[in-house]
């Protein structure tokens, strides 16, 4: 089975996020490790991840970087040691299949090199909300085609380690 390196950036949603972590760890898919990116938490976030006792999941306590902290998740993706690298949030939910499913695909399709999956959310208050983004809606995939609206967001894609080396960090 090929290893999958999970991405999960955070900051300051220590309730949500242990959520999150909870629904990669319950992956049908095992062979995995969720690098949790704390972008300048200043609660009790880095506690929650560290009171894990699971050698699939990794802390990276880092200042805070500007805006969304992308400077932060790139600079965690150069650790990833998966085939394949999944993304999410810390308001994310991923069903036990999501991993399993991706990357069956990917697997199946030599062409394809990315994957993308409708995702979960979990609102401050605990609702969970379904993305609303379907390609297979003849309206949304017309819109996805011809670049008028493309509302696919990095926490439900699944892709080959492989396009780092072609496209970069």
């Amino acid at each position: 089975m090929p290893k999958v390196s999970v991405l999960l950036p955070t900051h300051n949603a220590p309730e949500l996020l242990k959520i999150a972590i909870d629904s990669v760890l319950a992956q049908e898919h095992e062979n995995l490790e969720c690098l949790v990116v704390c972008d300048g938490c200043t609660d009790h976030t880095v506690e929650v991840v560290n009171n894990y006792n699971d050698p699939r999941v990794f802390c990276f306590d880092l200042p805070k970087a500007p805006g969304f902290g992308y400077a932060n998740r790139n600079r965690v993706l150069h650790e990833a040691t998966g085939d394949y690298i999944a993304y999410m949030t810390h308001d994310n939910i991923m069903v036990t299949d999501h991993l399993s499913t991706a990357i069956e695909v990917l697997e199946q399709e030599d062409q394809l090199d990315i994957v993308f999956m409708r995702s979960l959310y979990v609102s401050r208050d605990l609702t969970i909300v379904p993305n609303t983004f379907a390609l297979g809606d003849p309206n949304i995939l017309a819109d996805f085609l011809e670049s008028r609206r493309n509302r696919i967001h990095s926490d439900c894609t699944i892709h080959r380690r492989c396009c780092f080396d072609r496209f970069g960090y």
